[in-house]
């Protein structure tokens, strides 16, 4: 697992004193260095605790906004550590530029209805809410990797065992755009 170093760089000084904050992993013996879009004196900065001293007037907020940058890293490290899947220096500067604002499908339901909810009909706002409530039934946490035909051929069972056919028709065709995608992105 790497490791996040937080430093200040004091090669990059500033007319007022003042150096940039920087945290740093090695990810596949490659160096990534993040800035934490902080600057501070390098007197005020203690490289023991690598935050902010209490000199600075407004120290609290600075070792917050660098305290962001750190989780975010760790975030990132964790969640590739977790789904077993491999992280290169792309990948992680992907993600790290790119946050994801919806981390389940249903926050991104949600998003969307709210997004368009002048357009959509409240018949099918509320077909789409019975459905999705239906579907954390089935899984309480959906991320976006988990949505496949496996899944969607798992929750058309329940459907079928509960009788409800018009509901497993409108499923077959969500399945079926799935693939289409599929195949045409890989």
């Amino acid at each position: 697992m790497a490791s996040v170093r937080v430093y200040i760089k004091d090669s990059y000084v500033s007319a007022n004193g003042e150096a940039p904050v920087y945290a740093s992993i090695y990810i596949d013996r490659e160096k990534i260095e993040i800035p934490c879009k902080v600057s501070v004196p390098i007197s005020a900065w203690d490289p023991k605790s690598c935050k902010v001293t209490i000199r600075m007037k407004n120290h609290a907020d600075l070792n917050l906004i660098i305290g962001n940058t750190r989780k975010r890293i760790n975030d990132i490290l964790v969640e590739y550590r977790l789904r077993n899947k491999l992280l290169n220096k792309d990948l992680f500067l992907r993600d790290f530029n790119n946050p994801r604002e919806f981390k389940t499908f249903y926050d991104f339901v949600a998003w969307y209805q709210k997004l368009r909810f002048k357009e959509i009909e409240p018949a099918t706002i509320a077909s789409h809410e019975a459905l999705i409530h239906k579907l954390k039934d089935f899984r309480e946490s959906l991320v976006f990797e988990d949505i496949y035909a496996i899944c969607l051929c798992g929750f058309v069972a329940i459907f079928v065992r509960k009788n409800h056919t018009a509901k497993i028709n409108t499923i077959s065709i969500l399945e079926r755009k799935i693939f289409k995608k599929k195949k045409k992105y890989f």
